[in-house]
């Protein structure tokens, strides 16, 4: 049995505000619970992002991408989904 991921941002999110109201979205509140995988995903997905200019969601004194997605990772401020299975 093939079991694929994918990562989705969530469109429009761009403004703190927004990402901050995404996070408590979450069924029930719960905690993120993303295996090592899905997590080097987003944080990837993001540093390329913050990369190529994206707005960063944190203050922060960190000035390489790779740190600065790990840093809103770490502090659950990222809009990303993660779908598995397959499920639509």
């Amino acid at each position: 049995m093939n079991s694929v991921s994918s990562v989705t941002a969530v469109a429009g999110c761009s403004s703190r505000t927004k990402t901050s109201s995404i996070s408590s979205l979450r069924i029930n509140n719960m905690p993120r619970t993303d295996n090592r995988y899905e997590r080097a995903r987003i944080v990837g997905a993001r540093a390329l992002q913050v990369a190529y200019g994206a707005p960063v969601l944190i203050d922060t004194e960190q000035t390489e991408p790779i740190l600065i997605a790990a840093e809103e990772y770490d502090r659950d401020v990222l809009p990303f989904t993660v779908r598995r299975g397959d499920r639509a």
